[in-house]
């Protein structure tokens, strides 16, 4: 993943993590929120800054109301053209 080169793509990705990710957690889980940052530098370097969003919500754990809160506006950078 670090080193491989990254195909041509017209795709958008889009990450959310909250905050509190892995908090309270004994497994791997527990590093979550850091790793998380970590794929998105990865990202970031592989497809440019203006391909990959990454959100973090402060506080927050991974929950369906936090994700569908964003969902809308997610749904609309990644296909900006669908409007």
């Amino acid at each position: 993943m670090h080193q491989a080169p990254l195909p041509e793509t017209d795709c958008r990705i889009y990450l959310y993590a909250g905050s509190e990710e892995g908090a309270g957690k004994t497994t791997i889980q527990k590093h979550a929120a850091v790793r998380n940052g970590e794929l998105y530098r990865l990202l970031e370097r592989g497809f440019g800054r203006e391909t990959v969003r990454f959100e973090v919500g402060p506080g927050e754990v991974p929950e369906w109301p936090q994700f569908a809160k964003r969902f809308p506006e997610a749904l609309l950078w990644m296909f900006p053209n669908k409007r």
